[in-house]
């Protein structure tokens, strides 16, 4: 299932409805100003209560007329104190929001206090460093959350290596062998070059119009070896 985000204001339900029909199940909708900013940044701000109730009531209408969706609401007004991100919430959830997400609760004993206060389902977002303590999904879960976002976690992984691989190179040393790094074959694998493969097969006609027809597009069979002239 996918679920993207948009902040577009005034033009919330065509968002909305194009998503639906794109097939997505969610759409978040956001309360800050453009550019957007990663919520645990600085210089950050949010647009007024009045146009935050009109984007969440956009979405909610297009949803409800007739769109398979999920609307989970996003406020970053904790920046302007804790009564404010709690009303907006509270705002958000009148008006019909699925779920709720108050962007960087600094720890669990803020966390637990919006669970409490909101009382509806709630996304949590862990950035490692960020604002956010972290928390594992199964403390989340404890908590009361019902979802959990790690956006951060990949990146800063896959930049981890990076750094270290090329840190390797630069003292003319060799990275490592699998499994300190992947094998041909599994990144062949893992982004699916040896479909390139079949797809030759498939269309190599010969010169009295025969085609290799019986080679099916898709099928896992065959992947996972590097293919070797």
């Amino acid at each position: 299932p996918v679920s993207p985000s948009t902040m577009t204001g005034s033009v919330d339900w065509r968002t909305v409805e194009s998503f639906a029909l794109a097939g997505a199940a969610g759409v978040m909708i956001e309360d800050q100003t453009w550019p957007k900013r990663c919520g645990h940044t600085k210089g950050k701000s949010v647009v007024s209560r009045e146009e935050a109730f009109a984007r969440i009531q956009a979405a909610c209408d297009a949803r409800d007329n007739g769109l398979d969706i999920f609307i989970l609401a996003r406020t970053d007004s904790l920046i302007l104190g804790w009564d404010e991100a709690m009303y907006r919430a509270k705002q958000f959830q009148r008006i019909g929001a699925d779920a709720i997400f108050v962007e960087a609760l600094p720890d669990r004993a803020a966390m637990r206090r919006a669970i409490e206060e909101i009382k509806m389902p709630m996304l949590a977002n862990i950035i490692e460093g960020g604002l956010t303590e972290n928390l594992s999904a199964l403390e989340l879960a404890e908590l009361g959350f019902s979802a959990v976002a790690y956006p951060f976690t990949l990146v800063a992984a896959k930049l981890k290596s990076i750094r270290e691989a090329l840190q390797a190179l630069k003292a003319s040393l060799p990275v490592g062998p699998p499994p300190m790094i992947l094998s041909a074959e599994e990144v062949c694998r893992g982004v699916g070059f040896n479909n390139y493969w079949k797809l030759e097969k498939r269309y190599a006609y010969t010169d009295d119009g025969q085609s290799n027809d019986k080679v099916q597009l898709g099928s896992s069979e065959g992947i996972g070896s590097v293919e070797k002239e």
